[in-house]
């Protein structure tokens, strides 16, 4: 995946995959934190946020 958003120059989503290997010693407590409170995490939040880049987009 981190490959793909590198060729593919999505910058978001390879962020959001570096710091998700960076976060590995604490991941499941913030993913855990993230389900109670109704928040997204990994590709979930990635498909949120790319909607969210379709959305704005257009206003320049």
């Amino acid at each position: 995946q981190l490959r793909a958003a590198e060729d593919g120059l999505d910058y978001t989503t390879r962020l959001l995959l570096q710091e998700e290997a960076h976060d590995l010693p604490y991941g499941a407590i913030w993913q855990e934190f993230c389900a109670r409170n109704e928040r997204p995490t990994g590709k979930a939040l990635m498909a949120q946020l790319a909607e969210y880049a379709r959305l704005v987009s257009p206003r320049g």
